[in-house]
C-alpha cells in the first residue's frame, strides 16, 4: 500500500510500536501491541490496537478518538505489521474489534485493500460458531487471522 503513514516507533523486542495521530484533537499516541496467545502447535499473535492513557499509564482500546486520520492510522497499523512479519514470519497474527461497529470498520478496510492484502497474507475470517474460512469480501465475521505469504 503506498498510502501516507505517521512515523513509527517500536519497544526492543518489537511487541509493541507506536505512533502519534494528528488531527483537530491534537496528538494523539496510538499504541499497536502484539500478545501471544498460548498454543502449542503454532505461534499465534492478538493485535491490539489504542490510545495510550497518560492518567492511567495504560492502553485503551475502547476510545473512539475521531481524529479525522483513520486512513492514515490504518496505514501505518499494515506497516507495522508488516514489520512485525518481516521479524516474525511464521506468525500468526489474530484481529478482533471490541464492538461490531469497530469490526465492520475493520472488515471495510480490509475489503478497500483486500487485492493488496491477499498478495502479502493468507486472510481468514472467524464465524460465529468459532470457525475459519479464507476470507470472503461479502461475508460477516467476529475477527480475522492472517498470516504472511512466504517472502
Amino acid at each position: 500500500m503506498n498510502l501516507e503513514r505517521y512515523t513509527i516507533e517500536a519497544s526492543e523486542n518489537f511487541l509493541e510500536f507506536w505512533f502519534y495521530s494528528k488531527g483537530p484533537k491534537g496528538m494523539i499516541k496510538k499504541v499497536v501491541k502484539f500478545t501471544p496467545i498460548d498454543t502449542k502447535k503454532f505461534t499465534c499473535f492478538n493485535l491490539g490496537l489504542g490510545d495510550w492513557d497518560e492518567s492511567q499509564q495504560m492502553v485503551d482500546d475502547s476510545i473512539i478518538s475521531n481524529n479525522q486520520d483513520t486512513e492514515k492510522v490504518f496505514a501505518s497499523v499494515a506497516d507495522i505489521i508488516f514489520q512485525f512479519t518481516d521479524r516474525n514470519p511464521n506468525a500468526i497474527i489474530y484481529v478482533e474489534g471490541n464492538s461490531e461497529s469497530r469490526v465492520r470498520l475493520y472488515q471495510i478496510k480490509i475489503n478497500k485493500y483486500l487485492n493488496e492484502v491477499i498478495a502479502h497474507f493468507e486472510l481468514f475470517g472467524l464465524l460465529k460458531n468459532l470457525d475459519l474460512e479464507s476470507y470472503s469480501a461479502g461475508n460477516k465475521y467476529l475477527g480475522f487471522v492472517g498470516k504472511r505469504k512466504a517472502l
